[in-house]
Formats: C-alpha cells, sequence, structure tokens
C-alpha cells in the first residue's frame, strides 16, 4: 500500500474484502466487529475466491474467505501454514473471540436491515445496531500571508503551531468520544462538556493570536 496514508488505504482494501462493520448492543459491553455484513468481494465472489493476499508497510496479512465452499481444503494449503502468524480468518476469530460476528446468510446485503434481524437470531440477541465508523484523511497547509516565515520569531512560530495542532486533537478526540462510541447514546456528562468548551477556547485563542502576529508582522 502506498499514498499520503498507506494504513488508510489498507483499511478500505480489508473493508472491501470483508464488507465489515462495527455493531453495538445493549445486551454486550464492547463493540461487536461483523464480518461479510456489506456487500464484498469475498461475499460476492465466494464461489470463485478463496483468500487474499494484503501488504501494510513491511508486513503482509493472508485474508481467508471463510464463505468459499473450499475454506477447509484452503487452511491446510502451503501457503496458510506458511503465514500462520498473519492470517485473518473470520471463522478462527468469531470461535476465539466474544466480539466477532459473522453474517454467513444470503439476504441482499442492500437490505441491512434484515442482516441485523438475521444477526440477533443467529446470536440470541434481541439488540443489535450499526455504528458506522468513517475516516477521511487530508492535509492542512499553512500560508503567512505578507510575511515570511523565517522572519517570524521562533516562539511565535511554535507557539501558534502548538495550539493548532492541539486544538485540532481536542476536536478529533471530542469527535470520537461523542459520536463514535455507544457511549454517546448517554447523557454527555461534565466531561464531554469540557472538551467542547476546550476545543472552542483553543481554536478562538489560536485565531487571534496568529491575527495579532499577522497585525503586526504585516
Amino acid at each position: 500500500m502506498i499514498g499520503q496514508d498507506p494504513y488508510l488505504h489498507n483499511e478500505r482494501f480489508h473493508s472491501t474484502l470483508f464488507g465489515s462493520e462495527n455493531l453495538f448492543s445493549l445486551r454486550l459491553p464492547h463493540i461487536i466487529r461483523c464480518y461479510y455484513f456489506h456487500e464484498s468481494a469475498f461475499f460476492s465472489w465466494r464461489s470463485y475466491l478463496d483468500g487474499a493476499i494484503l501488504t501494510y508497510q513491511n508486513t503482509v496479512q493472508l485474508c481467508i474467505n471463510s464463505l468459499s465452499a473450499r475454506a477447509e481444503r484452503f487452511r491446510k494449503s502451503e501457503i496458510v501454514l506458511s503465514m500462520s502468524k498473519g492470517l485473518c480468518d473470520p471463522q478462527k476469530l468469531e470461535e476465539s473471540y466474544d466480539h466477532v460476528m459473522i453474517a454467513d446468510c444470503d439476504i441482499d446485503r442492500k437490505s441491512p436491515d434484515k442482516v441485523l434481524n438475521y444477526l440477533q437470531e443467529k446470536y440470541g440477541l434481541d439488540h443489535l445496531q450499526t455504528i458506522p465508523m468513517k475516516q477521511h484523511t487530508g492535509t492542512i497547509k499553512y500560508q503567512w500571508i505578507g510575511i515570511a516565515k523565517s522572519s517570524l520569531p521562533g516562539n511565535v512560530q511554535a507557539a501558534s503551531l502548538f495550539y493548532t495542532w492541539l486544538s485540532s486533537v481536542v476536536a478529533v478526540s471530542k469527535l470520537f468520544e461523542t459520536h463514535m462510541s455507544p457511549e454517546s447514546i448517554y447523557d454527555p456528562g461534565t466531561r464531554f462538556r469540557y472538551m467542547e468548551h476546550s476545543t472552542l477556547w483553543l481554536v478562538t485563542l489560536t485565531y487571534w493570536s496568529y491575527r495579532r502576529v499577522r497585525c503586526r508582522c504585516v
């Protein structure tokens, strides 16, 4: 995997193979990883595709299509045995962990509610819902208008960049805590309100610090 964000490319490729989704149940204390929930390469081509090799930086992972009718025979092949420490086998993961599910059904993946109903019946749960966790990547470039960056004192440059970075970190942390975790269905409480106020305060401080430096130096 190459590009500006190879980790994100790796995750997208993995999701393309398995059609994975994150689920949440009021009856379980953890987030559930469900394989084959969405339309995927392994689900669509389960009659032909037994596995795929995924490379990321200096690691290699062999992904096994557990929906394939030849999956058990494929697990005994030389390539699987030689890569036993780098496998992603949903069936083995389901047997080992209680936070892994497999949607091994022929239901149309364009009907997620029906897939959820199947999983509830399969695993004996009366509540199950999806928690879509979308991930984006991007690059932020700072432009110093009217002055050369090198003309600013080093401590001013460092302080401006530090507050910008810190406000971004707090903003991202707030996003994950309030919108991407099961706890968001409960009352936010003091902690989340504090994070929200901190985010607004840091962004405001960064903006006016930059305006002040710019007005003095332009």
